[in-house]
């Protein structure tokens, strides 16, 4: 739930009123809390205790309620990333000690209080501990929940918990809560394989140590507990063992920054990412709608259309995401583009549709359609080939171009994946090669042994793939892994690919070839306006494609009659240079870099410097 930031409005100090309410609520859910069952008078009118003992009490009970609340207590609404309304307490200092959420439970969604891993370290026997191993902490933080084959299993069996029960996570060995969650399941419904292993999700993790809530507080660590709980468990052979040997220390700030850090891949530039979604939605516009079927497609939701059409339709490999692009939201985007008198676009009820579209805009008569992550998805070829590339793919994956032609002199693309940490366990249980590069027929023919030998196949409709526990890991987001039990095969390839390591190896002319990670970047033809009436041609992207900045410049300067200089291209490293030439010289750089064996999917012409109307 704070794995990403969360947006919190100010904080203000509550009333004595509403901090008393607040107690109140606390004690309600966790009767545990209130250290005297009934009120201090009443106690001493029953035992007849004296003046003295009775302050004693009242000063028992004020310490024990500055371990819950403090005397001052600020409080603000917040939204978590996924957008759901939370309630947020801290002290005066930051430190978050409760959450005011909603929590589904039976059918039913109930209001809830959930403490941090703050107020859990001081008061570690809230709620029911799910031990689990030190190793897994890590794959925790980065928003997963607690399966059963990395919970430690104690000798006299798992406590009787329902689904929906809160529980806290701690590491063998230690009583300092690291994580709180729900059960997901009842402990009286735990089932096993045909190994007698326990499978699937144990806890939904709703809070971790050094998440993003955590942040918001003094970033204090677990305390050093002394109490070590020698406890026997059972591992997945169902022998017992005694946890404190295997994992005894809680994981230092050190090691989870540097799970962290392996975690982490790199991320795209924001240019690149706007590039190739505004890419994407000329694809799906053009390609998978078209002005033929608009009629019965429209009007469109801009998350169906940006989930169904247009993530689909982004360069293959392409890792872009709108959270990362300059306009972070699907509905911004696509209400300038409606400015760009590309399309029509309403807010109906709160939710942004697409009305229609200006099928004469220039963005849409100017398309090229290009590769997209779908179309290689589908593999070209017989069953005659089916032998060989299953070996091939053993050896690390067979040689299938993805783009350009063989004509000499052309420029080729050749799209490869590689298998990475949540890909990697499909290529280890098929004994393929991890450290190799596949391309999509090679990842499709290792995903197939896959199928056939644990029998994944639905016999009634073959399109479809039963998930198992490793394929439920892989592919299945956190939201999806309750309800989804089967998937189009498809559909199972595209995210496996979307999952690695994505890789081109790019073909020049009189040049070996070159093994590059991430996906092609389009050359960029950019139009835009300067002063008054002058427009400016600016070609960008030239380095990576093998061509002369100098010599382009010169051959256009004489094929435009105009003035070419080179300059360093804005917004990139130092020495990344670009071409720009005066005047909209759009078509005849086009013609250019296609007579130098560029094909013309890979160059992309942004006109939206241009003013929108011609005077």
């Amino acid at each position: 739930m704070f794995k990403r930031p969360f947006q919190a409005k100010a904080f203000a100090p509550m009333r004595s009123s509403d901090r008393r309410r607040l107690l109140k609520d606390l004690y309600s859910q966790y009767p545990s809390l209130n250290p005297i069952s009934n009120p201090p008078e009443a106690e001493a009118a029953q035992e007849g205790n004296t003046e003295a003992e009775l302050t004693n009490l009242k000063e028992q009970d004020k310490g024990a309620k500055a371990t819950i609340l403090p005397d001052t207590v600020l409080s603000a609404k917040a939204s978590t990333h996924t957008g759901e309304p939370i309630v947020a307490y801290t002290d005066t200092e930051g430190k978050p000690l409760w959450v005011r959420l909603d929590v589904e439970k039976h059918g039913r969604r109930r209001e809830k209080f959930m403490p941090t891993v703050y107020t859990l370290w001081e008061h570690p026997d809230l709620f029911p501990t799910i031990c689990t191993h030190a190793p897994v902490v890590p794959i925790l933080l980065g928003g997963a929940d607690l399966m059963l084959p990395g919970v430690v299993i104690p000798a006299e069996g798992f406590p009787d918990l329902r689904e929906g029960d809160w529980v806290s996570i701690t590491i063998s060995g230690h009583k300092a809560p690291l994580a709180v969650g729900m059960m997901a399941v009842d402990t009286k419904k735990l089932t096993r394989d045909r190994q007698g292993r326990l499978h699937g999700r144990c806890v939904h993790i709703l809070h971790v140590y050094r998440d993003f809530l955590w942040k918001h507080g003094g970033k204090t660590h677990p305390p050093d507990l002394s109490e070590v709980r020698h406890m026997k468990s059972q591992g997945p052979d169902g022998v017992e063992k005694d946890d404190d040997e295997e994992c005894t220390d809680i994981p230092t700030p050190s090691k989870v920054e540097q799970s962290e850090g392996e975690r982490k891949e790199p991320r795209m530039p924001v240019e690149e990412v706007d590039s190739h979604l505004q890419q994407a939605l000329l694809h799906a516009l053009c390609v998978k709608i078209g002005s033929q079927h608009a009629s019965s497609l429209l009007p469109i939701s801009a998350s169906l259309l940006y989930e169904t059409y247009i993530l689909p339709c982004r360069p293959p490999g392409s890792k872009a995401d709108i959270k990362q692009s300059s306009w972070k939201k699907i509905s911004k985007f696509l209400k300038v583009m409606d400015k760009e008198k590309l399309m029509r676009v309403k807010e109906v009820r709160g939710d942004l549709q697409v009305l229609s579209v200006n099928w004469k805009h220039k963005f849409i008569t100017g398309f090229v359609p290009q590769e997209t992550i779908e179309s290689t998805g589908k593999t070209k070829g017989g069953s005659e080939k089916d032998g060989e590339a299953k070996s091939k793919a053993k050896e690390g994956g067979s040689q299938a171009s993805a783009g350009g032609s063989n004509k000499a002199g052309q420029v080729r693309v050749e799209y490869y994946y590689k298998p990475n940490h949540p890909t990697g366990h499909l290529f280890i249980a098929q004994d393929a090669p991890k450290d190799k590069f596949y391309d999509a027929l090679g990842v499709k023919q290792v995903l197939q042994d896959y199928l056939d030998e644990n029998d994944l196949v639905n016999q009634r409709n073959k399109r479809l793939v039963i998930l198992d526990l490793l394929l439920s890991d892989m592919i299945l987001g956190k939201d999806e892994r309750n309800g989804i039990q089967e998937m189009p095969r498809d559909t199972v390839l595209q995210r496996i690919l979307d999952k690695m390591q994505s890789h081109y190896l790019l073909h020049l002319p009189g040049q070996d070839p070159q093994m590059r990670k991430g996906s092609a970047t389009p050359l960029g033809v950019h139009l835009e306006k300067r002063q008054g009436r002058k427009v400016v041609t600016r070609i960008t992207g030239l380095d990576s494609w093998g061509q002369d900045v100098d010599e382009i410049a010169k051959v256009l300067q004489v094929a435009c009659a105009g003035s070419a200089s080179v300059q360093q291209q804005n917004g990139a490293k130092p020495g990344v240079m670009e071409v720009q030439i005066q005047g909209d010289q759009g078509s005849k750089v086009m013609d250019l870099l296609t007579s130098r064996g560029i094909p013309g999917k890979f160059i992309r012409l942004d006109s939206k410097g241009l003013d929108k109307k011609k005077k």
